[in-house]
């Protein structure tokens, strides 16, 4: 598994740790590949699943030669059957070196629909991404959205941001924990939660916030996750004049404790694949409130409301005050059931694997 970090709140990884907690590890093992890693107790989690998690410098053209020496000593010695690349614009790289190690079955995974957040990225990874895709021997990607933007007309397999709905079902005990921990009481709750970048839009999400406070005035906003954009992010909240009532928590472990302590939980992204604490918190009963850019396959609950960026941020506000938690979620989709789509990937990767020794 190539990833671009292990991180406690990332997407991406938390995905692929749900999948190592549910497929049969007596048959399968993932090994990981990471660029990032700021908490080693995540790493420590995937090494008490069964996992190797090797940490690799960020990648750029600086690092590549010596990424390049370490993950080839990888795959000398690791046997592998599969090269699974969550790194689209990396995969240039990690699927042709697994292609020279003689590993047959090689996988270019999309998460997003769109190259890159900024334009001077985009320009850079787009001929990148195709050198990936031309080195890749299956295609994957979380969404319909997400596949077709990489693999145009190419056939592909949707990995879906599968979760444990049981463990994301509405808990008033938890909910109450973690509502004292931050000496919270009856006051309505907004939260999101993913990294601080220009991606996630939470700019967006803070002027709709204060527009939420002249509606309800004792509203909070929490903001799980951490990234570069936190000081740019804190000084927003201070020109807006709502600091006090913003809480900044930076990775959160517990995201079961989170979503139970909110009342609405809140995607402002100019764009995503299709985001998996969406899905939980959806999991949770709560009311959402996305961003249109985000892909409809992600309303699980019929609990979401998509919101152009274009609208008002008073729009916004009023959508979000007016959600009502569902007293528990209605029966959803197995889509999203990691006991059902945990099998659903051992027999996408057995199928793969032999297509490729009978060849």
């Amino acid at each position: 598994m190539i990833l671009p970090a292990m991180n406690v709140s990332g997407g991406i990884e938390n995905l692929f740790l749900n999948y190592l907690r549910h497929i049969d590890r007596e048959r399968y093992c993932f090994d990981f590949v990471v660029h990032e890693m700021n908490d080693i107790s995540v790493g420590h989690m995937a090494e008490d699943l069964g996992a190797k998690v090797f940490l690799m410098p960020p990648f750029s053209l600086r690092t590549m030669k010596k990424i390049g020496e370490k993950y080839k000593r990888i795959l000398s010695s690791g046997n592998y059957d599969i090269v699974h690349s969550s790194m689209a614009n990396a995969s240039f790289f990690y699927l042709s070196e697994a292609k020279k190690a003689g590993i047959g079955v090689r996988i270019q995974h999309s998460h997003q629909d769109r190259a890159a957040d900024r334009l001077s990225h985009a320009v850079r990874n787009i001929p990148l991404l195709k050198m990936g895709n031309s080195q890749a021997t299956a295609y994957a990607a979380c969404s319909e959205n997400a596949g077709r933007f990489l693999f145009k007309q190419k056939p592909f397999f949707i990995i879906n941001n599968a979760i444990d709905y049981d463990k994301f079902r509405f808990d008033e005990e938890k909910r109450r924990e973690f509502r004292n921990r931050y000496s919270l009481r009856n006051e309505f709750v907004v939260g999101t939660a993913g990294r601080l970048c220009p991606q996630k839009n939470q700019a967006h999400l803070l002027r709709d916030f204060q527009k939420l406070k002249e509606i309800k005035p004792d509203a909070m906003l929490l903001i799980a996750g951490e990234g570069e954009l936190r000081d740019s992010l804190q000084l927003l909240c201070a020109e807006l004049s709502v600091s006090n009532s913003v809480i900044f928590l930076g990775p959160v472990k517990e995201m079961p404790s989170f979503l139970s302590a909110i009342d609405c939980f809140v995607f402002t992204s100019l764009y995503e694949g299709l985001p998996v604490s969406g899905v939980e918190a959806q999991a949770n009963g709560l009311p959402c409130v996305f961003s249109d850019t985000i892909t409809k396959e992600a309303d699980i609950s019929g609990n979401v409301d998509f919101l152009s960026l274009d609208k008002p941020s008073s729009f916004w506000a009023s959508v979000i005050a007016s959600g009502k938690r569902q007293e528990r979620p209605s029966v959803l989709s197995d889509r999203f059931d990691i006991t059902v789509q945990a099998k659903r990937l051992m027999d996408f990767y057995d199928s793969l694997v032999l297509s490729e020794t009978s060849i």
